[in-house]
C-alpha cells in the first residue's frame, strides 16, 4: 500500500531516512505553555471569573482559559457568557 503524506517534504523525508522511521504511527499529547489573564479573581476562594461576549463556533470554552486546567486544578473558573 503506497503512503499519502500531508506534504511534499513528508514524502522526500520519508525516502531519505531509508524507511527506518513509521510515518504517523500514532498521537502523542502535549500542553501548550501560555499565561493566562483572568478578567476577575477572588483569591480567598481562589475563583477566577472569565467574562466572554461569545465564543469561537463549536466551543464550549474560551481560547484563553483551555489549557488553564493542565497547569493548576485548585482555582475553580466561572465563565460569564453575554
Amino acid at each position: 500500500m503506497k503512503k499519502v503524506f500531508r506534504s511534499g517534504l513528508e514524502s522526500a523525508l520519508y525516502d531519505k531516512l531509508n524507511k527506518e522511521f513509521k510515518y504517523e504511527p500514532y498521537k502523542l499529547p502535549y500542553i501548550i505553555r501560555k499565561k493566562y489573564l483572568p478578567d476577575f479573581v477572588h483569591e480567598e476562594k481562589k475563583i477566577l471569573v472569565e467574562a466572554k461576549g461569545k465564543l469561537p463556533p463549536l466551543s464550549g470554552i474560551t481560547p484563553n482559559s483551555y489549557h488553564l486546567w493542565d497547569a493548576d486544578t485548585t482555582w475553580q473558573l466561572l465563565r460569564v457568557l453575554a
